[in-house]
């Protein structure tokens, strides 16, 4: 993933880390695994800096449908 030289995958999250990261647009791709089917809600990715935390990004939010096989 270029600039990133960690990741952490959790449950809940997934957490990059990158010494630097210029500015401009970034795509992160990652496998979920659904368990039952519905509509869900995500929210906004977040990005920022762990010791300038006024220094941030964010995506946009969305709604997610999982449908049975």
């Amino acid at each position: 993933y270029g600039y990133f030289y960690h990741t952490e995958y959790h449950d809940d999250r997934v957490s990059t880390f990158a010494e630097y990261l210029p500015a401009g647009i970034y795509e992160f791709t990652y496998r979920a695994r659904s368990t039952t089917p519905g509509t869900y809600h995500h929210p906004a990715a977040t990005a920022y800096e762990m010791y300038t935390p006024d220094i941030s990004g964010h995506s946009s939010a969305g709604y997610l449908t999982i449908i049975p096989k």
